[in-house]
């Protein structure tokens, strides 16, 4: 009989035997969960795409501003829907939502609880700093940034990147294949008469 190998000796050549997976599989990304990333995935925009409030409120231009400001408020931006003015000439506003796009000219945003509101004007006597409330373009992601590396398990955390760049598949490696076998003199197969000294498979 010939001698049992160790178990570490046995782990070696079972290692020795592994070869990586090449082959891969294109998934929409709702799939991909739990899947390995088999190429690198960028980003193919910047997010946001555009300079856009962080806060509802007015945009306003914050060059060159006292500490008490007043402004005519000329039109609004919602989001999906943008102004259609532009912030072109001083003391103008125009009210902004959460997720609107900041109009032309306007570089920081008042918070709607910063303002007193008179028709269609409004003062605020708190300073305004430029960038104040506003989510530059790319604040979160710029394009071609990579969203995951070659090897990454993909959860959920990554699938709302690639969603939220408008990525709709993702290569990642196909599933290994695992065999289970069974040994032993000792066991049947399930369906056929047991010997006085088996047991069957339940493995």
């Amino acid at each position: 009989m010939k001698a049992m190998l160790n178990v570490d000796l046995a782990f070696q050549k079972l290692v020795g035997l592994v070869r990586p997976i090449r082959e891969t599989e294109r998934l929409v990304i709702a799939d991909a969960v739990g899947r390995i990333a088999a190429h690198p995935v960028t980003a193919p925009i910047d997010l946001p795409p555009f300079d856009s409030s962080a806060m509802d409120g007015y945009a306003v231009d914050a060059t060159n501003l006292d500490s008490v400001a007043h402004f005519e408020v000329v039109d609004e931006s919602l989001a999906g829907r943008p102004a259609t003015h532009a912030l072109s000439t001083p003391g103008k506003a125009i009210r902004v939502f959460t997720g609107a796009v900041m109009p032309k000219g306007g570089n920081a945003v008042v918070l709607q609880e910063d303002v007193a509101k008179h028709g269609n004007t409004i003062t605020t006597t708190e300073p305004i700093h430029r960038n104040q409330h506003v989510r530059q373009r790319g604040h979160d992601v710029h394009r071609g940034a990579v969203l995951c590396r070659p090897g990454t398990r993909l959860s959920h955390f990554h699938l709302t990147w690639f969603a939220a760049c408008g990525i709709e598949e993702v290569t990642v490696s196909r599933r290994i294949r695992v065999g289970v076998f069974s040994t032993g003199d000792e066991l049947a197969e399930r369906g056929t008469p047991l010997k006085p000294c088996q047991i069957y498979d339940s493995n």
